[in-house]
Protein backbone atom coordinates (compact mmCIF):
# COMPACT_ATOMS: atom_id res chain seq x y z
CA UNK A 1 0.00 0.00 0.00
CA UNK A 2 1.44 3.36 -0.95
CA UNK A 3 1.13 6.48 1.15
CA UNK A 4 -0.66 9.57 -0.08
CA UNK A 5 -0.10 13.14 1.03
CA UNK A 6 -3.21 14.47 2.76
CA UNK A 7 -2.79 17.93 1.24
CA UNK A 8 -3.06 16.33 -2.22
CA UNK A 9 -6.34 14.50 -1.55
CA UNK A 10 -8.31 16.32 1.18
CA UNK A 11 -9.93 19.74 0.93
CA UNK A 12 -8.01 22.30 3.01
CA UNK A 13 -10.80 22.70 5.57
CA UNK A 14 -10.99 18.94 6.18
CA UNK A 15 -7.20 18.64 6.36
CA UNK A 16 -7.05 21.28 9.10
CA UNK A 17 -9.66 19.33 11.10
CA UNK A 18 -7.71 16.07 10.73
CA UNK A 19 -4.48 17.82 11.78
CA UNK A 20 -6.09 18.75 15.11
CA UNK A 21 -6.18 15.05 16.00
CA UNK A 22 -3.31 13.34 14.19
CA UNK A 23 -0.76 15.86 12.91
CA UNK A 24 2.31 14.05 11.59
CA UNK A 25 0.97 10.52 12.20
CA UNK A 26 0.01 7.76 9.78
CA UNK A 27 -3.70 7.03 9.64
CA UNK A 28 -5.46 4.08 8.01
CA UNK A 29 -8.84 4.92 6.48
CA UNK A 30 -10.73 1.72 5.69
CA UNK A 31 -12.76 1.33 2.52
CA UNK A 32 -16.51 1.55 2.76
CA UNK A 33 -18.01 -1.80 3.58
CA UNK A 34 -19.93 -3.25 0.66
CA UNK A 35 -22.97 -5.08 1.96
CA UNK A 36 -24.30 -7.99 -0.01
CA UNK A 37 -27.86 -7.89 -1.27
CA UNK A 38 -30.46 -9.97 0.50
CA UNK A 39 -30.11 -13.61 -0.56
CA UNK A 40 -26.84 -13.05 -2.42
CA UNK A 41 -24.96 -15.60 -0.31
CA UNK A 42 -27.77 -18.15 -0.32
CA UNK A 43 -27.28 -21.06 -2.68
CA UNK A 44 -30.13 -21.30 -5.13
CA UNK A 45 -31.27 -24.74 -6.25
CA UNK A 46 -33.16 -25.03 -9.53
CA UNK A 47 -35.24 -28.13 -10.20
Amino acid sequence: MSQLNGKDIFPEKLLKQIQKYVAGESVYIPAKEKRKSWGETTRQVLF
